[in-house]
């Protein structure tokens, strides 16, 4: 995942170390030059007790393809655009939208609808 996280630009670098008998990641954050994050946040899409699988037709786009899910295939971890183009599904690990808090920023394309993608079931409401 780090591996796609760094061809997506969200991260600078990474690097696996030893520490002892353990192995570590070290992940190296990317910032603006505002200062500001280039991860707004990431979401763990399927949980211990919850795991999403996804069918090839129904890979989710984040923020209309402005951010990136990361999916668990039979081909190994791919990227959603990724997954789709090879025509494979798999379980959904984590969605990451771009720009600050999830919404779209000045710099992204123009005219593309700017939406959070939800594994949720919509809410309901009266129409008033």
């Amino acid at each position: 995942m780090a591996r796609i996280l760094k061809e997506e630009g969200y991260i600078s670098n990474f690097k696996v170390g030893d520490e002892g008998k353990k192995k570590v990641l070290k992940v190296f954050l990317k910032y603006a030059t505002d200062g500001t994050n280039a991860i707004a946040s990431i979401d763990r899409v399927s949980k211990p007790g919850r795991r999403v699988y996804v069918g090839s037709q129904s890979v989710p786009r984040i923020l209309g393809g402005l951010g990136v899910s990361i999916l668990t295939t039979p081909r190994g971890v791919l990227t959603g655009k990724a997954a789709r183009k090879a025509g494979v599904g798999g379980k959904c690990s984590v969605a990451c939208p771009k720009g600050k808090s999830g919404v779209r920023s000045p710099e992204s394309e123009a005219g593309k609808e700017s939406r959070r993608f939800d594994f949720r079931a919509p809410e309901l409401t009266d129409g008033t």
